[in-house]
C-alpha cells in the first residue's frame, strides 16, 4: 500500500520536481567538474578553468537556491489537499506523515541517481565544448568526469532537496483538515515568520556593508588588482539578487497591486497592438483575470517568475562587467580595448547553466501546477467563459510574468550597477561609469517566459478541444 500511494499520488507532480533537481545536479556537475580539472592542470589553464568554473558555479548556486527552495515548497504545497483527504477518509497522522516523507526521500534518492548518470553522459559533449571554445586544453578534458564533482554536486542537490522537502512535509502535517482538502488552500498566502523576516533585513544590511567596504579601498593602478576588484561586481550583484529573492513575496506583492490600477491603458495599447496584427480584439476582463491570478496565488506567480528574473540579472550582470573592465582598459590607453568582448562560447559556458536550470525551473512549475489549472479552466467555463476569453487570458498571463520578473531583473540589474559605479568611484576604480543594461537579461526573461508560455498555451488549447468535444456531444444527445 505505501509503495502503491507513492507512485500514484500526483505522480505528475514529483516527475516535474525530479526533473527540475536533475538539471540542478547535472549543471552543478559540470561546473564543479571543470574546477576540479583545473585544479589538475597547471599555468595559464588552471587559472582559466577554475576562474571560469567558479563564476558559472557562483551563477548556477544563486540561482538554484532560489530555484530549489521554491519549487520543492511549491511541490509539497500542492500535497497538502492530498494529505487532508488521507486523513479525512481514516488514516492516521502519523501513518501520512510517513508516507511524505517517503515521497519526499524517493524523490531526492531518483535525483541523485538520474542525476549522476545524465553528469557522467554529458561531461564527453561539455568537455568538448571547453576544448573548443579558445581556452587552453588539458588532458584531464579527455577523461571522464571527476568522481569528486559527481559527488559534492549530487549530494549538495539530493541534500538539499530532502531537507527542503522534510520541512515542506512538517508544513503539510500541521495544515488544518478544512483547509487543506481544497486546491485553492494550497496557494493561500502563508505567514512569513519572523526568522525569514530577519534573514531578509540582515542579508539586505551585509550586501550594504559590502558596497561600503568597496568604496573604502584607495584606487588601485595595477591592471590584474583592478581585473580582480572587478570580479566583486559580479559576485556582489549575485548576493544582491540573492536578497531580491528573499524578499520576493513582498516585493511581487506591491508589483501586481500596481498592474491591478493599469488595466486600462495595459488595454488600449494592446489593443493598439493587436489591432496592427490582426489577431484578437481585447478587452478589459482577460487582463483583470491575469492580474487577479497572479495576486490570488502569489505562490504560484513567485515559484515561476522568481529563477527566471535570477537568471536574467546575474547574466545580466556578467555581461556588465566586461563593460566595466572595457572602461578600465579605455581609461589607461589599451590598444584596441573598446572592441573588447567575451567569445560566445565562452559566454555560454559562464551563463548557461544558470538559464538552463532556470528554464527547467519554469517547466517545472507549469508541470507542477497543472491540475489546478485544469480546475480553472472548467470553474472558467461553467462561469461563462468563452473560448476565446480563455485564450486571451493566457495570453495576457504570459504578459503579467513577463512584465514582473523583467521589473525584479532590471531593478536588480540598475541597483546593483548603481551601487558599484558609486563604490567604484569612492575608491578603487575612479574611472568607471554608468552602464547600460545588458541586453542579455531581456533574452534570458523572454526565453524563460517562453518555454512556460509554450507549456501554458499547449494546456489552454488541451481544455479547449475538451471543451468543444463536450459541447458536440451534449448537443448530439437530445437527437439521438
Amino acid at each position: 500500500m505505501l509503495f502503491k500511494l507513492i507512485l500514484k499520488t500526483n505522480l505528475v507532480t514529483w516527475l516535474a520536481l525530479i526533473m527540475s533537481n536533475t538539471v540542478l545536479a547535472v549543471v552543478m556537475s559540470l561546473n564543479i567538474g571543470l574546477i576540479v580539472a583545473g585544479v589538475r592542470s597547471t599555468g595559464e589553464t588552471q587559472e582559466a578553468y577554475i576562474s571560469l568554473g567558479s563564476t558559472a558555479l557562483l551563477l548556477v548556486v544563486a540561482t538554484s537556491l532560489v530555484s530549489l527552495t521554491l519549487v520543492t515548497n511549491f511541490t509539497l504545497r500542492l500535497q497538502h489537499p492530498v494529505v487532508a483527504r488521507w486523513q479525512l477518509v481514516g488514516m492516521l497522522p502519523g501513518q501520512a506523515a510517513r508516507i511524505l516523507r517517503a515521497q519526499v526521500l524517493v524523490v531526492s534518492t531518483l535525483t541523485g541517481v538520474i542525476g549522476a548518470a545524465f553528469a557522467w553522459l554529458l561531461w564527453y559533449p561539455y568537455a568538448h565544448t571547453v576544448a573548443t571554445s579558445g581556452l587552453p586544453t588539458s588532458p584531464a578534458l579527455d577523461q571522464p568526469i571527476p568522481a569528486p564533482a559527481l559527488v559534492i554536486a549530487i549530494v549538495s542537490v539530493a541534500g538539499m532537496s530532502l531537507l527542503t522537502g522534510l520541512m515542506g512535509a512538517r508544513r503539510a502535517m500541521r495544515a488544518e483538515l478544512v483547509d487543506g482538502a481544497s486546491i485553492s488552500g494550497a496557494f493561500r498566502r502563508t505567514r512569513v515568520g519572523i526568522v525569514r523576516k530577519l534573514l531578509c533585513v540582515v542579508a539586505s544590511l551585509g550586501v550594504g556593508a559590502l558596497y561600503y567596504a568597496i568604496a573604502q579601498v584607495e584606487p588601485l593602478q595595477n591592471i590584474d588588482e583592478m581585473g580582480g576588484m572587478l570580479g566583486a561586481y559580479v559576485g556582489v550583484g549575485v548576493l544582491l539578487s540573492v536578497v531580491v529573492a528573499l524578499w520576493g513575496p513582498y516585493i511581487l506583492r506591491i508589483l501586481v497591486a500596481m498592474l491591478r490600477v493599469l488595466p486600462i491603458t495595459a488595454t488600449h495599447i494592446l489593443r493598439v497592438l493587436v489591432a496592427m496584427l490582426r489577431v484578437l480584439p481585447i478587452t478589459a476582463t482577460p487582463w483583470f483575470l491575469a492580474v487577479r491570478e497572479a495576486q490570488a496565488r502569489p505562490t504560484l506567480t513567485g515559484t515561476l517568475i522568481m529563477p527566471i528574473a535570477i537568471a536574467g540579472s546575474t547574466t545580466g550582470m556578467a555581461g556588465m562587467s566586461i563593460s566595466k573592465f572595457r572602461q578600465v582598459l579605455v581609461s589607461m590607453g589599451v590598444p584596441d580595448s573598446e572592441s573588447l568582448s567575451a567569445p560566445l562560447s565562452i559566454s555560454l559556458l559562464l551563463v548557461g547553466g544558470s538559464i538552463v536550470v532556470a528554464c527547467a525551473s519554469a517547466a517545472s512549475v507549469v508541470l507542477i501546477a497543472l491540475r489546478p489549472r485544469q480546475h480553472d479552466a472548467q470553474l472558467l467555463y461553467t462561469s461563462g467563459a468563452t473560448d476565446e476569453l480563455l485564450t486571451q487570458k493566457t495570453l495576457m498571463e504570459t504578459l503579467v510574468y513577463l512584465i514582473l520578473a523583467g521589473i525584479i531583473a532590471y531593478g536588480t540589474v540598475i541597483i546593483n550597477d548603481v551601487c558599484m559605479t558609486f563604490a567604484f568611484a569612492r575608491g578603487p576604480l575612479p574611472m568607471t561609469q554608468l552602464s547600460m543594461p545588458a541586453g542579455s537579461t531581456l533574452a534570458v526573461l523572454c526565453l524563460g517566459i517562453g518555454i512556460a508560455a509554450t507549456m501554458l498555451w499547449s494546456i489552454t488549447l488541451t481544455e479547449l478541444r475538451r471543451n468543444t468535444t463536450e459541447r458536440t456531444l451534449s448537443h448530439a444527445a437530445p437527437s439521438a
